[in-house]
């Protein structure tokens, strides 16, 4: 002999939020069971006789109750259809025992219970609690939106921006780095930065990425880069660690600003001078400056 079932004991033994309502306005609480109760932060013995809506009142500050007006919407439907009716994850706060409410996020199901003449006589609400994962869906969007401002900054800064590893290799660099030193992206990924410095220049670029592995703050530094075409382009550049979540210094971060016409201006004037000296120097007369100091 089959022993019956105790429904009441596997309803209360649910793993899931369920609650069991009146199909209809006001949607009376006729039972809900122990995972519902957990969920809603509510004893049974609260909700049991109580308008859906009216133990779960909208937020004051809630636009037009658009939680409670989805959810009356899923019910109608449930009952119009005679068929089950889901909702996609949505924001429904609940009221805090201490006052207030507590931000949650459900994703819901309603399932029609028919008689055998295929009326509606209680609606099945099945609710599952994703807050932690839509929580965590917005802490992902709003990192990826940081880095998207990020990188268009990045991209679009004035100065050029590159990052290097602990043997000088390209990590990552941007347009104006790209353009200062007349190579692709791409094909700088493939380099080292002292394979676009100039050999003068490439022991004290060397001497600037020890200091830094070695613990040592910024550094700033004149030097030559190379393009293809053998120009060589001065540039100010400015070197800073980059640690990892491990406090170890794991990148060189360098800001570049070219100043191959400051260095032109500043050869076009020891050029002056250096004549000027000279042709001081050939005067065949004597020649002196004085300073003339009148008494008041």
């Amino acid at each position: 002999m089959t022993a019956s079932l105790d429904y009441r004991s596997l309803f209360a033994a649910l793993p899931s939020a369920h609650v069991v309502l009146e199909p209809r306005p006001p949607y009376r609480i006729l039972d809900v069971n122990d995972a519902y109760a957990h969920a809603s932060l509510r004893p049974r013995e609260a909700l049991v006789g109580h308008g859906l809506f009216e133990a779960f009142p909208d937020r004051p500050d809630e636009p037009e109750g658009a939680g409670s007006a989805r959810l009356r919407q899923s019910f109608e439907l449930a009952v119009a259809t005679r068929g089950p009716h889901a909702l996609p994850a949505q924001r429904y706060d609940i009221p805090s025992p201490g006052g207030g409410f507590k931000t949650r996020w459900w994703r819901a199901t309603t399932i029609p219970v028919l008689d055998a003449a295929g009326t509606v006589t209680h609606l099945l609400h099945c609710s599952e609690d994703v807050t932690a994962l839509m929580t965590a869906q917005a802490g992902r969007a709003a990192a990826e939106e940081s880095e998207a401002r990020l990188r268009a900054l990045f991209e679009q800064a004035a100065a050029g921006i590159l990052v290097v590893d602990l043997a000088g290799r390209f990590v990552t660099v941007n347009d104006r780095f790209c353009t200062l030193v007349g190579r692709s992206r791409e094909e700088l990924l493939g380099l080292s930065s002292l394979d676009v410095t100039h050999p003068d220049d490439v022991a004290a670029s060397l001497d600037v990425y020890r200091r830094i592995a070695a613990g040592g703050g910024s550094v700033s530094l004149e030097k030559r880069y190379l393009r293809p075409d053998g120009t060589a382009v001065w540039a100010s550049l400015s070197a800073s660690p980059a640690r990892g979540p491990d406090g170890r210094i794991v990148h060189v971060v360098g800001v570049v600003h070219e100043v191959t016409e400051l260095h032109r201006t500043a050869a076009a004037l020891r050029e002056r001078e250096s004549k000027y000296r000279s042709l001081f120097e050939s005067i065949d007369e004597g020649f002196c400056v004085v300073q003339m100091i009148f008494d008041d």
